[in-house]
């Protein structure tokens, strides 16, 4: 392969500038559904995690980063849970209100058409 030889670097691009180039044109994306289906087969600990890695063509170092990441934030899931309680209930008090506002102004306007109607 040519492109890993020193002597092909190209001229125009420094040493460190073509490696750059070919890390980031050959850097792999992955959905996050497609990295929670990995850490979750590796939590399960049915395989070893290099078996687990080759089967998705992921690098080992790479799963084991994303497990390392589950496990330092997995306590969130649960406070995202109950801020999102909060939120909806200060959201339904609201509601609430408004609704009882409307209810208050429906009457008197009611009470005030009856009034000058007369």
């Amino acid at each position: 392969m040519k492109f890993r030889q020193k002597n092909f670097i190209p001229k125009k691009l420094g040493k460190l500038n073509y490696w750059k180039e070919v890390v980031i044109l050959h850097k792999k994306t992955y959905t996050p559904e497609f990295k929670a289906k990995v850490v979750l087969e590796v939590l399960r600990e049915e395989r070893l995690l290099n078996q687990i890695a080759s089967d998705y063509e992921v690098a080992p170092s790479v799963v084991s980063k994303w497990r390392a990441v589950v496990m330092s934030d997995f306590h969130q899931l649960f406070a995202q849970r109950t801020e999102a309680d909060k939120l909806k209930a200060v959201y339904e008090a609201k509601v609430d209100e408004l609704h009882r506002q409307i209810g208050e102004l429906q009457v008197e306007l009611s009470w005030l058409k009856k009034k000058y109607a007369r």
